[in-house]
């Protein structure tokens, strides 16, 4: 269990160290399109593998199927 919330805490803070490096390029003057656009899908990707996870993790009984689809939903693209 603590390999797993690990797991999604490394996942978060690449999704937050590649976010944060984007806007401070961005702040400095220089638009770094090609690192922006790998961000959206790797963060996306990211919200819904840890949301996968702390589903898994909170317990596999049918209701979880039915309680999963609102984290899953939570994160996904406008």
């Amino acid at each position: 269990m603590q390999a797993d919330l690990g797991g999604c805490f490394a996942d978060q803070e690449a999704g937050r160290a590649l976010t944060v490096g984007c806007c401070r390029a961005f702040d400095s003057g220089s638009i770094p399109r090609h690192r922006i656009a790998a961000v959206k899908p790797f963060c996306s990707e990211m919200a819904g593998r840890v949301a996968d996870r702390c589903v898994q993790l909170l317990g596999g009984e049918p209701g979880a199927r039915r309680r999963g689809r609102r984290p899953r939903r939570d994160v996904q693209r406008p």
